[in-house]
């Protein structure tokens, strides 16, 4: 029997601010400098999750799954999960 590995090409997300919904691969990155690791761009309000105050707790991240790695991260904030 052939098994086909099925790998999401997009993957749905709220916006922690306007509650819109987006796709996390094919949004923008932010151009934040100075942060340990930029975040998405939400398409209907344009803000990103660099300000959120727990974006900066090192427990809220964990290591990106190879998915997530092949669409640019390194690591991944558990609001986007």
């Amino acid at each position: 029997m052939n098994q086909h590995h099925f790998e999401p090409q997009s993957h749905r997300v709220g916006c922690i601010y306007c509650k819109g919904t987006f796709d996390l691969f094919s949004t923008t990155w932010c151009d934040h400098v100075g942060v340990p690791h930029a975040s998405k761009v939400c398409p209907h309000c344009r803000h990103c999750l660099c300000d959120h105050p727990m974006y900066r707790y090192a427990d809220l991240w964990q290591e990106a799954p190879p998915v997530f790695q092949r669409h640019g991260f390194r690591k991944v904030f558990l609001f986007y999960i």
